[in-house]
């Protein structure tokens, strides 16, 4: 048993009784173990801070544990799916394993909250991320201090593009916290996010400011922060407050290599591509070639494209990417990260992995399930529109993308992630042999020059897009 850890908030290292101590916190737990809790608390609290605590051996290592000291505890069996939850929809074995936890989560007769938890899993493994959040949200309304169920809806709002909905859900219960809660400087994390993802820019560097004072190894109130900056085109102060704090966000953290994606982006926000291809050498493409995570491929494939944009030689650097790509299972479980996978396999030059891509795709349209089968009406031509793009049909792309960019919102991420959407139309407008386009493509930086008034990279394409129509004239 643990007697004592260094997280900041593990209720039960504070007393000798674990139970109780989560009881007291209005969270009962449906368990007869003591360390089974401890680890639980442990597990959650890395989540909360979004990162992996070599003190009590990570996630991993906490998991394991739990479920040693109780195989049937359901909360934590329920957790431990989750975060597992990167399966096909039609794994037969994983929807086994589901219905047995529900099954086991009558048997125990375990809390109301408990059995919330267990529907929304299951829920989510069914494709229907909007409805788990139903019933997460359900949680809050009456346990506004589950930061499980806060953090569970505050992701999936995240994959689905909810901005406001990032926002709303830690407003909703923001206020019932306070700052002698041991996490409560991690929620303002979370919520300086959702207020820049909202444009309320000040509002959320102010906010993103408290919760790192409060904790500066805070990676993900960091990440609220490169936002802020990017949002507004501080490129440069962003350069150097990434500088400054890396050796708070770098050890550990879960978003440490986006964090570095955002560093390439300033870089070739400034022009400065020798520097965004040595971040990307060195931090990201190690990292995607040593963790298999698909959010590192988009990540890697989305600063190699935006280098291509601006006419940069990549040199064979898509083999590392073009080589995750054909080595993993398309689950379709996230549409943003589809549109990359495209990518990576065009630019791998595989026509007939492209084509798979997009036949996979169409199938999982007609016979698939939940949120993503609903979301291939953006989804699919998104995908169609790159396929122009790569087969230089610019016309065609920017055809596609122009009735539906207002939409691909939908398809999840980051207002800085899917950037590089604008982008591919921008510069298939600046590529067209159309007249028209290049005058598309010119309202379309003005446009971008409204929203980010100092932007390096609007000078460049508006050089350029200028050039163009005076040649024509």
């Amino acid at each position: 048993m643990v007697s004592s850890c260094k997280l900041t908030r593990c209720i039960s290292c504070t007393v000798i009784d674990g139970i109780k101590q989560w009881r007291a916190e209005g969270l009962p737990l449906t368990t007869p173990s003591d360390e089974a809790c401890k680890m639980f608390d442990a597990t959650v609290t890395q989540i909360a801070k979004t990162c992996e605590d070599p003190t009590v051996g990570g996630t991993g290592t906490t998991l394991q544990k739990m479920l040693e000291a109780d195989p049937n505890f359901v909360l934590g069996l329920a957790l431990k799916n989750h975060l597992s939850r990167k399966k096909s929809f039609n794994d037969a074995k994983y929807a086994a394993e589901l219905d047995q936890l529900v099954a086991l989560a009558e048997k125990q007769n375990v809390t109301s909250r408990e059995k919330l938890h267990v529907q929304a899993i299951k829920l989510q493994a069914e494709g229907e991320g909007m409805k788990a959040c139903q019933v997460w949200e359900r949680i809050l309304v009456d346990h506004p201090h589950d930061i499980l169920a806060l953090r569970f809806a505050y992701m999936s709002y995240l994959v689905s593009g909810q901005s406001a909905q990032i926002r709303d859900t830690v407003c909703r219960v923001l206020p019932q916290w306070n700052i002698s809660h041991p996490l409560y400087g991690y929620l303002l994390g979370l919520y300086a996010f959702g207020l820049e993802e909202t444009n309320l820019f000040d509002q959320a560097e102010k906010t993103a400011k408290k919760a790192l004072e409060l904790n500066r190894q805070d990676s993900w109130a960091t990440h609220s922060m490169t936002h802020v900056m990017e949002s507004m085109g501080r490129t440069r102060e962003g350069e150097t407050f990434l500088s400054a704090t890396e050796s708070d966000w770098a050890p550990l953290s879960h978003v440490t290599y986006h964090l570095y994606w955002h560093w390439s982006l300033y870089n070739i926000e400034e022009g400065n591509f020798e520097n965004a291809l040595s971040v990307f050498d060195s931090k990201i493409a190690s990292h995607l070639k040593n963790s298999g995570s698909w959010f590192t491929m988009t990540d890697a494939t989305s600063i190699l494209y935006r280098l291509e944009f601006e006419g940069v030689n990549v040199g064979d650097r898509w083999k590392t990417i073009y080589d995750f790509c054909v080595g993993h299972p398309w689950e379709h479980t996230w549409a943003f990260e589809d549109a990359h996978l495209l990518i990576g396999c065009s630019r791998g030059k595989d026509q007939e992995k492209c084509k798979q891509v997009m036949n996979s795709l169409k199938d999982f349209a007609e016979h698939g399930q939940g949120d993503m089968k609903r979301l291939t009406s953006v989804s699919i031509p998104l995908l169609e529109a790159i396929q122009c793009y790569e087969a230089e049909d610019y016309a065609g792309a920017i055809d596609i993308l122009l009735p539906i960019r207002y939409n691909i919102i939908q398809i999840g991420g980051s207002h800085a992630q899917r950037d590089v959407f604008n982008l591919l139309l921008l510069h298939a407008a600046i590529k067209s042999k159309e007249p028209v386009h290049h005058k598309i493509a010119r309202s379309l930086l003005m446009e971008r020059r409204q929203l980010k008034e100092k932007s390096p990279m609007v000078d460049r394409l508006l050089e350029k897009v200028q050039a163009a129509i005076s040649a024509e004239s």
